[in-house]
């Protein structure tokens, strides 16, 4: 039965084998080296919520080596155990079995950003319901473990639906709930690594300030730009996740405060 990925980044060998590798692979380099560089990169890792378990399958070594390290219960390690180790990140690998979910998570919100609902996002989910998406959005939830598979199909639906804004169900709805939460949309990510628990992007067309004054200011000003565009009220509130009414309302304040030709 074959994989298709590498099962393993560092496999024990016999002592010829080993050195047979350490003077073909690492020629030059000792073949022990000081635990401290991986000792550190193992805390980082685990400071951004990845487990020992998960490094270590990724790894291809076991926990309780791992655990020495860190644990500074050795005074070298083999150079061949430290590459492997540090090869290891928080980007999702199937090797880890259970992965870092912030990057599912914030894809799934940045969809509802652009309209789409957890049932239509369930449709391109296979094996993960509408239920499940709703659980793994909730606040706090960034920081969980998730199986690989499950990453990987959300992060193939997202490739699919992010270019795409939502047409099923309550789109309005589900925009303005996720600007309201300042959830970041697709294009916002476009730059930035998602999968990083380290970066954080501010969603676009927020507005600076915080106050209600603030908030209403910036939105009579979008409501402006957009009727000089040509936009029709039902456009401008569709885009804006706000009803007709608001609008024409904006609209009229906006006229008002415009001085006499």
């Amino acid at each position: 039965m074959t994989t298709s990925y590498e099962p393993s980044r560092f496999r024990a060998r016999g002592w010829k084998r080993a050195r047979f590798e350490l003077r073909t692979r690492y020629g030059g380099a000792p073949g022990y080296i000081s635990p401290e560089p991986v000792r550190a990169h193992i805390l980082e890792l685990t400071a951004l919520g990845l487990p020992m378990a998960s490094i270590a399958r990724d790894a291809g070594c076991t926990e309780v080596c791992v655990r020495s390290v860190v644990e500074a219960k050795w005074a070298t390690i083999r150079i061949r155990q430290a590459a492997a180790i540090m090869a290891v990140d928080f980007r999702p690998t199937e090797r880890q079995g259970n992965v870092l979910a912030v990057g599912a998570v914030r894809r799934l919100r940045a969809l509802q950003a652009i309209g789409w609902t957890w049932p239509a996002v369930a449709e391109h989910t296979p094996g993960i319901s509408t239920g499940a998406i709703r659980q793994m959005t909730r606040p706090g939830h960034e920081r969980i473990l998730i199986a690989w598979q499950t990453w990987a199909t959300i992060r193939d639906a997202y490739e699919r639906l992010s270019g795409t804004p939502g047409t099923a169900g309550r789109t309005r709805l589900v925009r303005n709930a996720a600007r309201t939460k300042l959830w970041a949309p697709p294009l916002d990510w476009e730059d930035h690594d998602i999968d990083d628990p380290r970066v954080s992007v501010k969603p676009s067309g927020q507005p600076t300030g915080t106050g209600l004054r603030e908030r209403a200011a910036e939105r009579r000003r979008q409501v402006a730009q957009l009727t000089a565009l040509g936009r029709t009220a039902d456009e401008i509130a569709d885009r804006l996740g706000i009803s007709q009414r608001q609008v024409v309302r904006h609209r009229s304040t906006t006229r008002e405060g415009m001085p006499d030709a």
